[in-house]
């Protein structure tokens, strides 16, 4: 009995220690991405904290940073802070919070006035039977031959700038109608002439813009055509037959005689940090942090659901919308890490 009873605290003091070493192989640095345990922590501290209900969604979860100070004087082995700023929504107002990772702990909610969350898909793809539902698309629709409301999708999107008086204290959206029926992607085939003005907050239609007929374009699979290379090209081929030139150690990144960490953040993209070369022995810093700042894509038509087109891309569509894998060989190599 005394031997069973030793061997199974070896066993509970083994298994310890592996772990004790597993927490300390995976010591995290201050700057990397949050991972998908710190994001059901911050689902769960909020949750508990009774601030929630049921008429809330989440709008973002991102790293929070710490001072700069405190990341460049940080050495692995070191306890770093985790804290992730949240934002939510709760009908059109917008709540600030941030969450302690570590201490598994609400730090701070705020409602912020005057405030505006990013869009979500749900929102601009959400609009489609209240238009459908709408006599002045029914005859609109009518007027182009289309019977049958059910081929017919909507969108909308927010307006990118205060161009009419009844945003100033609304959140509008303008919105198309496609046809989505023999079609792989909707936008091929845009009801040209009418456009829908709605209300994100209340959900309801606000006016219809019934003006010239366009004629519908043909249906076109354009993701099942032929990838036919042109007459008179040969393969390129990318090989690195002795590995790659780079290394990626616990998070950095080393090339030559530069060095850098780099993270995937859901707002803006990429995220280049503590970039560093090596300057004669002397590891010199170049850039502390740096990204991508934003993706501004101004349409430029005159007609009235293009010239309000302005779209920030990072900053207003960022929920689920930017970051996606990359598939190898065709978004990227097949060496590619």
């Amino acid at each position: 009995m005394h031997r069973l009873s030793f061997l199974l605290c070896l066993v509970v003091l083994c298994c310890l220690l592996l772990a004790t070493c597993a927490r300390a192989q995976k010591a995290q640095h201050p700057l990397d991405a949050l991972d998908t345990r710190e994001y059901w922590t911050v689902y769960d501290v909020i949750t508990a904290s009774g601030h929630l209900g049921d008429d809330a969604h989440f709008e973002s979860i991102l790293l929070h940073e710490p001072t700069k100070s405190l990341v460049l004087a940080w050495k692995p082995g070191d306890a770093a802070p985790r804290e992730a700023d949240v934002v939510l929504v709760r009908k059109e107002r917008v709540i600030e919070a941030r969450v302690d990772l570590r201490a598994q702990k609400l730090e701070s909610w705020k409602e912020v006035p005057g405030a505006r969350g990013p869009v979500f898909d749900s929102e601009i793809t959400g609009f489609t039977e209240t238009i459908l539902a709408d006599d002045r698309v029914k005859k609109a629709l009518a007027k182009r031959g289309i019977k049958d409301t059910n081929i017919v999708q909507c969108e909308a999107v927010p307006l990118g700038f205060l161009a009419f008086p009844e945003q100033k204290d609304r959140h509008i959206g303008m919105a198309d109608c496609m046809i989505a029926h023999h079609s792989y992607h909707t936008w091929s085939r845009y009801i040209g002439g009418l456009t829908v003005e709605v209300d994100f907050a209340s959900k309801k239609v606000l006016e219809v813009f019934d003006e010239e007929v366009v004629p519908i374009p043909p249906p076109s699979d354009y993701e099942e055509a032929p990838e036919v290379a042109r007459p008179g090209t040969k393969p390129g081929v990318i090989s690195q037959l002795l590995g790659p030139s780079f290394q990626i150690v616990y998070g950095e990144v080393s090339w030559q005689n530069w060095y850098f960490r780099f993270r995937l953040d859901s707002r803006v993209g990429p995220i280049v940090s503590l970039v560093r070369i090596d300057d004669h022995g002397r590891r010199r810093s170049v850039l502390y942090e740096g990204n991508v700042s934003e993706f501004f894509v101004p349409y430029m038509d005159a007609t009235r659901n293009w010239s309000t087109r302005v779209f920030l891309d990072a900053g207003a569509f960022y929920p689920g919308g930017i970051l996606k894998s990359l598939r190898q060989g065709l978004d990227c190599p097949a060496s590619a890490a």
